[in-house]
């Protein structure tokens, strides 16, 4: 390794560039260079060699072009000399002799020197072919910069282009701004000006920018391809919030009204393009009638926003009430926005509207549908023209109950074109509000119905006393006795047990025990009967001991029972096949019945 002083006291150039780069910084340091810390290893040699060359302390380097000379020269032959000139007959005076200079050489001792290394033709070939490398590395560079340098001219070209193209633009702009304005001038100007002579008037019109600059035209066309790709996936399940994020879409990136309806239509799938399809040609333009046949086609219309909102009335399994209170609040907005209900009188009519179908007979509340009145005035007059049309009592109440809706087989006495499909699980026949899966879905959380017989609402009627002592004989044999308690270790109450084979869930009569929350189940039963709508019981756990069971059992408390003087009522839920107690003679109990009665 070189140090900083072996280089000073014997300085070389193969010394130098054997050296590292913390000795070159100390040996440019030493010369006065600055920024050596700065400059990679290579430039700082370079820049070192330099500067001892500039200072004499190192001899300067032979560059090629002067070995390419040297080799020119040695390669010239020498001049054959004059019959009959000898060098004694040649002149001697200064004057006449005519001295060539000598190429600048290295003394002829170095072994470095030109002529020493130069004597034979193959080094001659050698420095040829360094010239020759040298040359393509330059050529080389060259074309690089050429390269760059085209490049850079493009790209300033471009700009300058994109810059132009913008003020064309912003010019054209000003232009029909400027013509617009000027040309209510002039026409309001012209009504004044009937004295001026007709070629005063006469001024040569120019073409309009769009004629004279066909490119811009082409550029301000609208590109539906790249908008296509902006518009979100089209689902038959949020057809509603689609149109909404379409529509804020186009309102948000200015896209012209009249090309609405035909990125819409590159989007839609399903039964949706369906109806597209089926609309006329000018009525798929229109971006509102064919939104308007979209959401009817999906039933989603005012009325059905409203039945929905009505409906939501307990939070689902597993829901906040603040999830309950935004869905119900997003049910509302979109009644109200289905309804067109933006002002505070429109939503007073919407209000009004719903409160008086709820107090007209239902076929008058069709012909209001169907005539599409939105104010409470107009529908007045369409139930007075239906009533005195068909000349019926427009005081007759509508039914509580919800008539159940057929659900017919697809195809069957349906009119081509207007077959309806329930929305939730998409099958043909019906419409979600009658959908049975949807109804089976929003009550997984309540029991199942259980039958009974022979319950009733209301005691028997007094002229009814002796049916209904003589059709009690036929229960004798199923009439037993027991006791309840609430537990085992509890007071016991004697009861008169019924065993009925037709009911599913065993009943006891209101008042038996003194029955509490400790007792009740956390559940509800839904009974049934002949001729009787479902009635909510409350179970509650008993515990029972008769000829055919004992244990505790759940029991549905009812405030009546059909058989005077029974009290608990057990069903096929408590003793299972088991209807009457072994060994006994009922055809004996059947008779001493009978007998007594």
């Amino acid at each position: 390794m070189t140090s900083l002083a072996e280089i000073l006291e014997d300085p070389s150039r193969e010394a130098i560039e054997g050296c590292r780069k913390s000795v070159l910084e100390e040996l440019a340091a030493h010369l006065g260079l600055r920024g050596a810390r700065a400059m990679l290893k290579p430039d700082l040699r370079t820049a070192v060699i330099q500067e001892m060359e500039r200072c004499g302390l190192i001899p300067p380097a032979i560059c090629e072009t002067d070995l390419l000379q040297v080799v020119e020269h040695s390669e010239e032959p020498e001049p054959a000399e004059p019959p009959g000139d000898s060098p004694s007959e040649m002149p001697t005076t200064p004057a006449e002799r005519k001295i060539t200079p000598l190429p600048v050489t290295l003394p002829r001792d170095e072994p470095s020197s030109p002529t020493s290394a130069l004597s034979s033709p193959e080094a001659a070939r050698l420095q040829v072919r360094l010239a020759r490398v040298k040359y393509e590395a330059q050529e080389k560079t060259r074309q690089q910069d050429i390269s760059l340098e085209l490049k850079r001219l493009e790209l300033e070209a471009e700009t300058k282009l994109r810059l132009r193209r913008m003020e064309l633009d912003h010019e054209l702009q000003m232009l029909r701004e400027n013509t617009s304005t000027s040309g209510v001038k002039s026409r309001s100007a012209g009504t004044l000006k009937t004295d001026s002579p007709p070629d005063t008037d006469r001024r040569e019109v120019e073409p309009p920018a769009d004629e004279r600059n066909p490119d811009a035209t082409e550029r301000r066309k609208f590109d539906v391809g790249k908008c296509i790709a902006l518009v979100p996936t089209f689902r038959e399940t949020e057809v509603d919030s689609f149109f909404s994020a379409f529509e804020r879409l186009a309102a948000a990136l200015d896209w012209p009204r009249e090309v609405w309806s035909l990125v819409l239509q590159c989007k839609l799938s399903g039964k949706a393009q369906v109806v597209m399809t089926s609309l006329s040609i000018p009525d798929s333009m229109d971006y509102e009638k064919g939104k308007s046949a979209v959401l009817n086609s999906y039933e989603l219309v005012p009325e059905a926003y409203r039945q929905k909102f009505r409906a939501l009335k307990h939070k689902a399994t597993g829901q906040t009430y603040v999830e309950f209170a935004r869905e119900k609040v997003c049910l509302f907005e979109k009644w109200l926005s289905a309804s067109k209900a933006e002002t505070a009188e429109e939503l007073k009519e919407l209000i009004l509207m719903e409160e008086m179908k709820r107090c007209l007979p239902e076929r008058v509340v069709l012909y209001i549908n169907e005539q599409k009145a939105t104010r409470l005035a107009d529908a007045a007059l369409l139930a007075d023209e239906y009533a005195l049309t068909h000349r019926f009592s427009g005081d007759v109440p509508r039914p509580e109950h919800k008539r159940p809706v057929p659900l017919r087989p697809p195809g069957v006495n349906q009119p081509p074109g207007r077959q309806t499909h329930c929305f939730y699980c998409h099958r043909p026949g019906h419409i979600v509000k009658d959908c049975l899966i949807l109804k089976r879905r929003n009550e997984q959380k309540r029991s199942p119905p259980r039958e009974i017989g022979l319950l009733t609402h209301q005691p028997f009627q007094s002229e009814m006393k002796e049916t209904t002592k003589t059709e009690s004989l036929c229960f004798t044999p199923f009439l037993s006795q027991g006791v309840v308690a609430e537990n085992e270790n509890g007071t016991h109450v004697p009861v008169k047990i019924l065993r009925d084979t037709g009911a599913s869930q065993s009943l006891i009569l209101e008042g038996t025990l003194p029955l509490d929350e400790n007792s009740f189940t956390g559940l509800s039963v839904l009974l049934s009967g002949i001729n009787s709508e479902p009635v909510s019981r409350p179970l509650h756990r008993v515990w029972l001991k008769c000829d055919l069971v004992q244990g505790v059992f759940d029991l549905a408390v009812c405030p009546s029972l059909p058989i005077t003087g029974v009290t608990v009522l057990l069903g096929n839920d408590v003793t299972g096949v088991v209807v009457v107690p072994p060994f006994a003679d009922y055809r004996k109990s059947l008779r001493g019945s009978r007998r007594d009665g």
